[in-house]
């Protein structure tokens, strides 16, 4: 199994229109730089899927976790097609056009490696060392550099795709460096907010599966579930005639089971109520203001989380049904695209990823959590979680300051990040009170505000835990389900895949 992580970046290099878009910084005569890094995460196999079913034993809950309706995953190649980038600075009411293309300009996403050349042509290469690289013919460092300081460019996968090397590598440490960046010449100011207009369609290709669950699975079932109809394990990948798209289309299980991953259509904005309209927009506050002056190189992060970015719903459980509550039809479909990417100032040092399995006890008076959070009673449920963590730039050193958390999870109480309206908060990041060495980490969850929650994974160890290697005692604690007034706690197990 591959659970490196290689840190493919880029940023945006000249006002070019030679590809079909073009670029406008304003009237304003002065001008500096801007670096824009669009970062994605390294292929990882592992499925991050989420479930319900009965806690048996808190040391091996992989073991008794269940799909219901619903399996989620990264997948092969991702297509989205940007039409607009601007800087926005709210204080003064100005915005600076960086990029416009009424056609939309596609961004692929293979594995870790992402491909900004339909947008801007001309680029640098930033070295191990922080320096800036002279690529020789038939060199490229699309993929950053290897240990050796030698640039790595893309390879063949086998499927038609053109991945960076630690997509097909064995469990290894991280590839921290920079390689491939850009600048893009901005009109002088200081800017609070970016602003991203992308179509609404995706084009997506990948594959799903999930283990479901059958009435063995929760035989005494100590919690009201419906149970799956279509127990055990499946693969679902994507087919071009089934795509769901604006609340129409889709199909049956067996139009995607065991199937040849195709090229689909993607709708991210699935579950809208908009059905019309053919792009969205999205705007990621930045509670550090970007800077951009003659001298000195500003330098800002789009990350796009696609360890789980495309989720399959196969009518398993006729408790649950998806964003747009079609019950009758299978498909693929994204939820909340914006929650899965993030806008910072400067550029992420490192990408860490965590696989979670957590036992949740729900809504408990708080005064009755046991002190070991183990779940001995009442309603359990078993959730697979997928945790995603952007550190600062430390030198060669990943283990910088922490600056961003995504928590992955379809139907569970481990999901959200630190992003607000205000942007990423790094404050949640705080000592342990028991350990200092580790780390207690806040979130707020990704669903909507009426059923909106807050909560804590405690005693995270982030430094010097290895890929492959599990972290010990690790619990949550988070509101409940009854207007907040009371908790969901649990024990969570977790492992470093990236």
């Amino acid at each position: 199994m591959n659970y490196r992580h290689l840190l493919c970046s880029f940023s945006l290099l000249a006002l070019l229109s030679a590809c079909g878009g073009s670029s406008s910084s304003s009237s304003s005569s002065t001008e500096g730089s801007l670096q824009l890094k669009v970062a994605a995460p390294e292929t990882t196999s592992s499925q991050i899927v989420s479930s319900i079913t009965r806690s048996i034993d808190t040391d091996n809950l992989a073991d008794y976790f269940r799909n219901t309706s619903f399996a989620s995953g990264k997948p092969e190649s991702l297509k989205i097609y940007v039409t607009n980038l601007t800087l926005v600075d709210d204080e003064n009411n100005i915005t600076r056009t960086v990029y416009e293309n009424d056609e939309g300009a596609e961004v692929s996403i293979e594995g870790s490696r992402v491909d900004l050349d339909n947008l801007f042509t001309d680029y640098d290469c930033i070295d191990n060392n922080g320096d800036l690289y002279d690529l020789a013919e038939g060199e490229s460092c699309d993929c950053g550099f290897d240990a050796d300081n030698n640039p790595l460019g893309g390879v063949d996968d086998g499927h038609g795709h053109t991945v960076c090397p630690g997509d097909l590598e064995d469990d290894g440490e991280p590839n921290h460096s920079v390689g491939k960046v850009a600048t893009v010449n901005v009109a002088t100011g200081t800017y609070t907010s970016f602003r991203m207009t992308i179509l609404r369609t995706a084009k997506v290709t990948g594959c799903v599966t999930g283990n479901y669950t059958s009435g063995a699975d929760i035989a005494t079932g100590d919690f009201d579930l419906d149970l799956s109809n279509t127990p055990g394990e499946h693969t679902y990948c994507t087919r071009a005639d089934f795509a769901r798209v604006n609340a129409s289309g889709g199909g049956d299980n067996a139009d995607f089971e065991d199937q040849d991953a195709e090229e689909m259509d993607l709708d991210l904005a699935s579950g809208s109520d908009d059905t019309e309209s053919t792009s969205i927009s999205m705007e990621f506050s930045m509670p550090e203001p970007l800077t951009i002056s003659p001298d000195e190189q500003a330098k800002l992060t789009l990350f796009i989380d696609t360890n789980r970015f495309i989720t399959f719903y196969n009518k398993g459980d006729d408790g649950y049904t998806p964003t747009d509550n079609a019950d009758d039809v299978s498909y693929f479909y994204t939820p909340l695209t914006q929650n899965l990417m993030y806008a910072f100032v400067g550029h992420p040092g490192s990408i860490f990823g965590y696989e979670m399995y957590s036992v949740t006890c729900l809504d408990v008076n708080e005064e009755d959590i046991p002190e070991d959070h183990i779940c001995a009673s009442g309603q359990k449920r078993v959730t697979n979680s997928w945790m995603t963590i952007v550190r600062a730039p430390n030198g060669l050193d990943p283990e910088g300051e922490p600056l961003m958390v995504n928590f992955n999870t379809d139907l569970g109480w481990l999901n959200g990040s630190n992003n607000s309206s205000e942007g990423l908060d790094s404050s949640v990041f705080t000592a342990n009170a028991d350990n200092a060495a580790n780390f207690d980490i806040g979130f707020s969850s990704n669903y909507p505000d009426d059923s909106a929650f807050t909560g804590t994974l405690y005693n995270m160890a982030l430094d010097g835990v290895d890929v492959g290697e599990s972290i010990d005692d690790v619990y949550f604690i988070s509101d409940g389900t009854d207007s907040n007034a009371t908790k969901n706690y649990g024990v969570v197990s977790v492992t470093r895949r990236l």
